[in-house]
Formats: C-alpha cells, structure tokens, sequence
C-alpha cells in the first residue's frame, strides 16, 4: 500500500508540469574565409606594398610617408587635405580572422569583399565617421590592412568615397603582390 501512495504523490492532480528545457543559441558568425593560394608576406615592406600611382588614388603623392619598421607606413599629406592612411602587414596574426571575430553588427559597413581571388572585408564603424578599413587575408594567419581617416574638416557625404577609393587600393595591393 505505501507503493501506491508514493505513486499517488508524484502524480497529483493539479500540480504544475514543469517547464521544458529551453536551450539559447546564439547566432553564430560567420567565419573568414580561407585563403585558397597563401602567400607569405615575410619579404614584403609595407612601404613597398602601393607605388606613386597607387597613393594617387585616395590622394597622397607616394613621396609622403614614413615607415615604422617593415610593417607599417603611414601617409600624410603636406595640405592636410586629405587625412592620413596606414597600411599594415601581418606576418603573425590574420586581420581577416579578427575582423570576422568581431560582432560585425556592430559596424554600419561590413562588406566581405573578394580582392583578386583573396578574400577580405571593407568596414567602417560609421560611415559619417570617415574612417574606413580595408582588409585581405593573404594567408590564413598574414595579411593586409589599410586603414583612411579623413581630416578635421572631413565631409561625412564623401565617407562612402572614401570606402570605394580604399577598396580599389586593396585591389592594387594584392596586384603589386604579383598575384
């Protein structure tokens, strides 16, 4: 007889089921995409990565930059007109790999971009913001990295300008890779 009352307990009427497990995912991100013909940019110079006509192309004359070591060089211009731009190689870590990393909902733009066969990404926290980055991984764990920040009077209607003019520098950085 106490069988049947522990059975009765466990089954009373008018208890409250209990509530079914609910599992959260998050939505995943994207991962970068691999790099199908790597190549390594351990005898590549970040100066050397753009020419004269290649710094025309958002604005510098090739003559005005200065190199941090092999893996950065920056631009400026004498006017000041046109902001600064860094280019950076990485011959350690995938820039590619750490931008799909980050929350991409947090940036206005984020564009995966195919830059000759080499996957990269053109971004931008916020547009009016005038700052746009362009990123190709050469390698799964190198690559480049171009950054343009505008000037104090920058005009947030050129920011997307700004954005196309670097995309087309990053197709000229993978060309002067011989690739």
């Amino acid at each position: 007889m106490a069988l049947v009352l522990l059975g009765g307990c466990a089954a009373e009427e008018g208890a409250p089921a209990s509530a079914p497990s609910t599992t959260v995912t998050q939505p995943s991100r994207p991962s970068a995409p691999a790099v199908m013909s790597p190549i390594d940019l351990s005898a590549y110079n970040a100066c050397d990565l753009i020419g004269r006509a290649d710094a025309g192309i958002v604005g510098y004359d090739a003559d005005v930059h200065m190199g941090l070591g092999d893996d950065e060089c920056h631009y400026s211009s004498d006017s000041g007109g046109v902001g600064g731009m860094v280019i950076t190689v990485y011959r350690d870590a995938s820039p590619l790999v750490s931008a799909y990393k980050r929350d991409a909902e947090t940036y206005e733009k984020f564009t995966p971009w195919d830059f000759h066969g080499y996957p990269g990404v053109v971004e931008a926290e916020t547009i009016k913001g005038g700052v746009c980055v362009v990123i190709i991984g050469t390698a799964d764990d190198q690559g480049v990295m171009a950054l343009k920040y505008p000037n104090q009077g920058h005009d947030p209607e050129k920011s997307d300008v700004t954005c196309l003019l670097l995309t087309l520098l990053g197709e000229r950085i993978v060309e002067n890779l011989g690739l």
